[in-house]
């Protein structure tokens, strides 16, 4: 039977789970939720540019919840789009890093990627929003039971994946090392 971590522990272990993929985006610069939260509420309160935040979870992903705000995109509408610099956020910022680091490498963006991201941001206790009407939501997205690591009050939602898609990612990553080892660079793909 899994027992549920404790705040503390829930912090602890998402910040090891980011810890273990961050060497895939080493150049990316990050922000955490505390700043981005801060950024999006000096844009307000001065009627200023807010951060772009670019979703690049899957649409089933989004549905279930988002950071609020009119600036929060998914990764197609960023695509069409194509603003100056973003915010990137995924579950637990493995996706929202890989998708910072080709922006700044291919199109030289000033691309950061949000540390934690929207599992941190529940912990702090930000509120999400339900896309469908921007309301507040309790409901947030995780990989599995094991990555239950949402901030206190949150429910954690996971859904039945096929190891199909699991596979790719897998091969994707196994294929960007193989480049980077026969190209002689460490750290970036080719």
């Amino acid at each position: 039977m899994a027992t549920v971590p404790s705040p503390g522990d829930s912090v602890d272990k998402l910040d090891e789970l980011y810890e273990g993929f961050r060497s895939k985006f080493p150049d990316v610069p990050e922000v955490t939720v505390q700043q981005l939260h801060g950024w999006m509420n000096a844009a307000k309160a001065m009627d200023g540019t807010p951060p772009v935040v670019v979703d690049v979870r899957t649409r089933d992903e989004q549905q279930v919840s988002m950071l609020p705000g009119p600036d929060t995109m998914t990764q197609r509408q960023f695509e069409e789009r194509g603003p100056d610099y973003f915010r990137g956020r995924s579950t637990a910022g493995y996706r929202s890093g890989l998708f910072a680091d080709k922006l700044r490498r291919k199109h030289g963006l000033e691309a950061y990627n949000l540390r934690g991201s929207i599992l941190a941001w529940t912990q702090a206790g930000y509120p999400l929003a339900d896309p469908r009407d921007g309301k507040p939501t309790d409901r947030v997205h995780v990989f599995s039971k094991d990555w239950s690591l949402q901030g206190e009050g949150y429910v954690p939602v996971t859904f039945r994946r096929s190891v199909v898609p699991l596979v790719l990612d897998a091969a994707g990553g196994l294929w960007e090392s193989v480049l980077r080892l026969l190209s002689g660079r460490r750290g970036k793909a080719t």
